[in-house]
């Protein structure tokens, strides 16, 4: 990994491909998650060329991936982000556990008020500022964060008209809220996680929850996905742990499937997403 995906800022590139790095620029969910794996193995094994490592790349997350807004930190998407005069940030990437990590190894930088100014962001977020006639309470995928005004807005990407849904990025919001609430207790999560009573009633009244919905409800695409599992099951082992468990039982462990090799997977062996994500749920 150091020899094929770290950037010259000390960060991984976020994506590597045909063997070579093909996008330099960093994604913070893959920065934060690698610098706390690498701070976690090093107290783990007491190895200190891995806690040095990790502080060196928290480091390089403040330095590349945090945008400073009004003299507040905020995390940015990624070390393309924050310069813009909208910055662009993606709910699902905010980690208050991690950044609660990171302050211990890095006491220089005032990760503590990222956790706040996370969560003020997360519950601005989930409400009505996007347009929607009313919210469901549910995170979009991605939002801006307007300089001169502070205020949060919808942000455009490449040709994507619309990143208010709650679709393929939004679910992992809950699920690192809940365990920012397994660690640290953070009232603030669980009620975060309180608010998820849309999802609540989809698996109460459909045993599941839909792929994609608009931010005010609206079903987009009714068939389940792994990530949207992962997400409303992290919610409910709040909100309602039987019916946490009932999900578990259909979606995670009931997708699990055996192909004509033996091998076990969840959808297409390929797709590499929905491993991941049903392996984070497990």
């Amino acid at each position: 990994t150091q020899a094929e995906l770290i950037n010259p800022q000390g960060l991984p590139g976020w994506r590597w491909r045909d063997g070579a790095l093909h996008d330099a620029n960093s994604a913070a969910d893959a920065d934060t998650d690698m610098a706390l794996a690498l701070l976690m193995a090093g107290r783990r094994w007491g190895d200190q060329a891995l806690l040095d490592a990790g502080r060196s790349m928290a480091r390089a997350i403040w330095a590349h991936d945090v945008a400073i807004v009004a003299g507040r930190p905020y995390m940015s998407a990624g070390s393309w982000a924050p310069a813009g005069e909208v910055v662009a940030i993606n709910p699902s990437y905010l980690a208050p556990y991690a950044y609660r990590v990171f302050a211990a190894a890095d006491p220089e930088h005032d990760w503590l008020a990222l956790v706040d100014t996370s969560y003020e962001l997360l519950f601005a977020a989930s409400g009505d500022p996007l347009g929607a006639a009313r919210s469901a309470g549910l995170p979009p995928d991605w939002v801006g964060l307007n300089r001169a005004t502070g205020a949060i807005e919808p942000v455009a990407l490449a040709a994507d008209a619309d990143l208010t849904r709650y679709a393929y990025d939004a679910p992992r919001t809950f699920w690192r809220a809940a365990l920012d609430a397994r660690w640290s207790g953070d009232g603030r999560a669980t009620a975060l996680l309180q608010q998820a009573g849309f999802l609540r009633d989809e698996v109460a009244r459909k045993g599941a929850v839909g792929a994609i919905y608009a931010h005010d409800g609206t079903i987009l695409e009714p068939a389940p996905s792994i990530v949207a599992s992962a997400g409303a099951l992290a919610a409910l082992l709040e909100l309602d742990p039987a019916a946490a468990h009932g999900l578990y039982a259909t979606q995670i462990l009931g997708g699990l499937q055996r192909d004509a090799d033996g091998a076990l997977a969840w959808g297409r062996p390929d797709d590499l997403y929905a491993q991941d994500w049903a392996w984070f749920a497990t």
